[in-house]
């Protein structure tokens, strides 16, 4: 499968893929060119496609790296002090909505969070926008397509899945491979079984990749 930044094909790479916060993705590409920095740009690592903002490029003797973050990359930008006050309780997703708003940033919908409140009254503090983000209480990630979403990870089954796996459990850690390049089916909140390990619940990811060959490893 192909292993692309910005439809540029990479020598190597590390996509870090956290269960709270913000993933990124460090890689040399091939060729010495590489897309500017605060370009949107789709990174595709076997059949995981993620979609984020170049933080930093540079191309030097003929070798272009890049560093990615998830989403626009706008949640360190700094945001004004913004009271809020509602005799029936300030809703989270007003907040939160105006918050990434005025970040620059995509929230998804909050499903069973959208009707939570932070309180009858609630002062946004100056400064950067992720600090605010904290404040609101709930755990928060940006997601493979660049959204931001507010609540736990969902746990979500995988099936049918060739892997060879190395699992540590003093160490609570596990080394996959895949044959077909499946790093889709293991992002943080994927639970996978099979032949000769337990049952595990991925907490966070990091892929590895080098020569168009590529691993996961993997927090569970």
């Amino acid at each position: 499968m192909a292993y692309l930044v910005a439809g540029i094909d990479l020598q190597r790479a590390i996509a870090v893929l956290p269960d709270v916060g913000i993933w990124s993705v460090r890689a040399n590409l091939v060729g010495g060119k590489a897309p500017p920095q605060r370009a949107r740009v789709q990174v595709v690592l076997g059949d995981l496609v993620l979609s984020g903002t170049v933080r930093h490029a540079e191309v030097f003797a003929g070798r272009a790296e890049v560093f990615i973050v998830g989403g626009a990359d706008r949640w360190g930008d700094t945001v004004q002090r913004r009271p809020y006050r509602a005799d029936n309780g300030v809703r989270l997703d007003r907040v939160a909505g105006d918050l990434a708003r005025d970040a620059g940033e995509t929230l998804a919908p909050l499903g069973a969070l959208a009707s939570a409140v932070v309180g009858y009254a609630w002062v946004r503090p100056e400064g950067p926008a992720v600090a605010a983000l904290n404040e609101l209480g709930h755990p928060w990630y940006v997601d493979l397509d660049g959204t931001t979403r507010i609540g736990a990870r969902a746990a979500v089954a995988r099936s049918g899945l060739r892997l060879g796996v190395d699992y540590r459990p003093s160490l609570r850690r596990a080394i996959i491979t895949s044959p077909e390049d499946a790093f889709a089916a293991l992002v943080p909140g994927s639970v996978i079984s099979g032949d000769g390990f337990p049952t595990l619940t991925i907490r966070a990811t990091t892929i590895r990749v080098t020569d168009r060959t590529a691993l996961a490893e993997v927090d569970v």
